[in-house]
């Protein structure tokens, strides 16, 4: 058993020592790195000393640690983390405070991570938190999703760069982690468990009233783009753009756009044909067009502005299409349905990047997910299901009458 102090705000959690499985004491100080955060160890049993990840997010399920001068391992199952960091490059970051300490106890949430989604998911478990007076909350994270953080959290630590530096160790973190912690006596930091219940999770100090918008009375779907994954509805496209996604051949990139674009856009030709009040949106990361069969709201760079639009797309969408990832939390989350196109080599990940708050029967049946390479009818008989035919079966506000968008 790891035991580290109570009154520095550090649990007592069960760990052994990754070399002779002994059990483990460990130092008292801590290294603020960056996605990872460090205990200094020395197992009795064996005399190695290593740094021990603090079990936080993934590296509580599967045990991080790093002997000096060597790079970090881990589990199998972790590999993808323990390459991002191993890898990592120096990139300028930049450190913004905002905020004010106060005397309460302090509750630290580390929601640095290089994935949007993995970042995303941290923020989330913030919210609870804001329900107890008791607490004040200092969140850590990437100044990208700074439009996410509830205005009552108090204090932020902002790091300003590109997604991708924050796999690795982040210069000046740790000072100002020490700096700033020791004029709090009482302070404790948060496991962030991955199996959260999201049930519990209450959106109002993010939402607020501006997102408490009546659905609109013609169907409206969002089609949600990322430009790095797409749509092929065959096993020679998926493969190309699976190589496209892994090696980053960009000379295959507008081809691959284009086919995509086809497709979305025959998709809401067929589907305009059965609701022809069909209003389409197009959002996500990419270069925006003049598209006559939707309204394209797309950004290459995203503001604060943008992402909340986009949110208030997804809330009054009767569905949201999309590739799968992580850019899909957030509209099964709002949206009152999604359809998502999933890659083969993505079936691992299934229902990853799906947010519920009801375990009800309406929103799980709403959810669909289908392979990538299904063909435009597939397609869009999902959405018409859900769109159209949907109502007549489930919503007992309008009995015998399809209830388009509600």
């Amino acid at each position: 058993m790891l035991h580290l102090d109570s009154c520095t705000g550090l649990k007592t959690f069960e760990i052994s020592c990754p070399y002779c499985s002994a059990p483990l004491t460990a130092g008292s100080r801590l290294k603020w790195e960056g996605m990872l955060t460090w205990s200094e160890c020395r197992c009795a049993s064996c005399r190695k000393e290593f740094d021990y990840a603090l079990p936080v997010a993934h590296a509580a399920r599967f045990p991080v640690y790093r002997s000096p001068g060597q790079k970090v391992e881990s589990a199998a199952e972790l590999q993808w983390l323990v390459q991002a960091w191993n890898n990592s490059e120096a990139s300028p970051l930049s450190l913004e405070y905002q905020g004010q300490a106060s005397s309460k106890i302090l509750r630290v949430f580390n929601c640095l991570d290089p994935c949007y989604g993995h970042a995303l998911l941290r923020l989330l478990q913030v919210f609870p938190w804001l329900q107890h007076p008791e607490y004040d909350v200092l969140v850590l994270a990437p100044a990208r999703l700074q439009w996410f953080i509830p205005e009552s959290v108090k204090q932020r630590l902002l790091v300003h760069g590109p997604m991708k530096a924050l796999a690795g160790e982040i210069q000046g973190l740790s000072g100002w982690m020490d700096a700033h912690l020791a004029s709090h006596p009482h302070w404790q930091w948060d496991t962030l468990p991955l199996n959260f219940d999201y049930e519990r999770l209450s959106l109002e100090p993010f939402l607020g009233a501006e997102y408490q918008i009546p659905k609109a009375e013609a169907a409206t779907l969002v089609i949600h783009w990322r430009k790095d994954r797409f749509w092929m509805q065959s096993r020679a496209g998926e493969a190309l753009a699976w190589c496209y996604y892994k090696y980053r051949w960009s000379w295959l990139q507008s081809w691959l756009e284009a086919q995509q674009l086809r497709n979305f856009k025959n998709l809401v030709r067929k589907v305009r044909q059965q609701v022809p009040g069909l209003s389409v949106y197009l959002v996500g990361m990419g270069k925006p067009k003049m598209l006559h069969w939707a309204i394209d709201e797309r950004a290459e760079s995203p503001d604060a502005e943008t992402e909340k639009q986009w949110c208030r797309r997804y809330a009054q969408a009767g569905l949201v299409v999309g590739i799968h990832g992580s850019h899909m939390l957030l509209p099964s989350l709002l949206s009152q349905g999604i359809v998502e196109l999933l890659p083969d080599w993505k079936i691992n990940h299934w229902g990853e990047d799906v947010l519920f708050l009801k375990k009800d029967l309406e929103k799980r049946t709403r959810c669909r997910m289908v392979p990538t390479r299904s063909s435009t009818q597939r397609v869009t008989a999902h959405v018409l299901a859900l769109l159209k035919w949907w109502p007549l079966w489930y919503d007992e506000k309008k009995p015998g009458k399809a209830h388009l968008g509600a």
